[in-house]
């Protein structure tokens, strides 16, 4: 899982395709690939950001650039994270 994609300035072109490659598999390969989360900041947390603000905005967050053009938006979010880890822990308990 990566975090903090709200580390990238506007002007860090370089990082963000170093980001996407690693993403959309090209560099660093994963079995199941890499997901990018976007968490509250302190301050949000200390002002009691509820769990739906948070995901709202980081759904809001991945649905601007440069996050839009991102072809595996299935690995961008929260929500995708956690659906696809239920999904494995369930296929795993499902064959043992």
């Amino acid at each position: 899982v990566l975090t903090k994609p709200d580390c990238l300035s506007p002007g860090s072109t370089q990082r963000y395709h170093e980001w996407v490659g690693v993403i959309e598999g090209r560099t660093h390969p994963l079995k199941h690939g890499y997901y990018v989360t976007l968490q509250p900041d302190d301050d949000a947390r200390v002002n009691g950001i509820t769990n739906k603000a948070a995901r709202d905005a980081e759904v809001e967050f991945f649905n601007k650039e440069p996050w839009s053009h991102i072809s595996k938006r299935d690995h961008l979010g929260t929500k995708n994270l956690t659906h696809t880890l239920g999904k494995l822990l369930t296929d795993m308990t499902s064959d043992a």
